[in-house]
């Protein structure tokens, strides 16, 4: 989409904001918040940044079915750039000096940093993508790739247990069809069905991270979404960003690309998500 899209979106003035719903608004504008409040207080860029992801929400059977069709019929487009697109520039064909290096965590484990137990989160890898995307445009890390790391947060060790052993069955169910097809058809909900108003008006979206500086600077926040992400604060992230772009264009700093909630939204987007439900607090870590 940027080697197709970003050219012509810069020559004419087009926004173009994707990935403008949990997957990857929290992650994304988290980050640039956080490499904010470093610039301003401290004078100091991003170096490192670390997310510990607390929620409660469900899947639908139609996201369910996209993974099932996305693994059966996968797609693929050459790169003609000659390097990662994410790093494009926007409207130019140079590449970022910066870039960013993901170390998301991969199985269940105890996190004594955090002090609970943690496991993979489904989503940390197109997340550190989009945050890739960001900081090669914003530039939060200096000349330095910024270092992105992420964990979903368990309430005990049965609960993750159980969690992974499930996510192992699903994901073999993705590569093995006959497993995929008792899956689908007698386990998991079908298209059209999800979960019920009560879990999603019940879920919630707890996002801490930790970040240092390239001083040293230590610094914790954290983001809150009231809903579930997914489904109910998905659809206001989605009309928050759009809003953004009818009603607010003129506060933008960054205009006309392929961009991210981050890059092409910034603070106008942060401030409406706030006024509507979410709430941030970022302080230094005294810790």
């Amino acid at each position: 989409m940027i080697e197709s899209y970003d050219d012509i979106a810069k020559k004419t003035g087009a926004t173009l904001v994707s990935c403008c719903g949990c997957d990857s608004v929290p992650w994304d504008i988290s980050t640039f918040a956080v490499a904010n409040y470093l610039k301003e207080n401290n004078n100091e860029g991003l170096k490192r940044i670390q997310f510990f992801d607390e929620m409660a929400g469900a899947a639908s059977g139609g996201t369910l079915e996209t993974l099932f069709e996305s693994m059966a019929h996968p797609e693929s487009k050459k790169n003609n750039l000659g390097y990662d697109p994410l790093l494009k520039v926007p409207g130019t064909k140079d590449k970022a000096a910066v870039g960013l290096s993901s170390k998301n965590q991969s199985f269940l484990g105890y996190s004594s940093f955090h002090k609970s137990w943690v496991g993979p989160w489904a989503l940390a890898t197109g997340n550190s993508l989009i945050v890739k995307r960001s900081n090669a445009i914003l530039n939060y890390s200096g000349d330095k790739n910024l270092v992105y790391e992420e964990a979903l947060v368990y309430p005990s060790f049965s609960v993750g247990f159980n969690e992974m052993f499930s996510m192992i069955i699903f994901g073999t169910s993705l590569f093995f069809w006959p497993l995929g097809w008792v899956m689908r058809t007698f386990v998991l909900p079908k298209p059209g069905e999800g979960p019920s108003r009560e879990i999603m008006e019940n879920g919630f979206l707890n996002l801490i991270g930790y970040a240092t500086g390239t001083n040293g600077t230590k610094v914790k926040s954290q983001l809150y979404y009231p809903k579930d992400p997914g489904y109910m604060d998905t659809g206001r992230m989605l009309a928050e960003a759009g809003l953004t772009l009818a009603l607010e264009e003129d506060k933008l700093t960054t205009t006309g690309g392929y961009l991210t909630p981050s890059s092409g939204l910034g603070r106008t987007y942060l401030q409406r998500l706030l006024n509507t439900g979410c709430k941030i607090d970022i302080q230094t870590d005294k810790r």
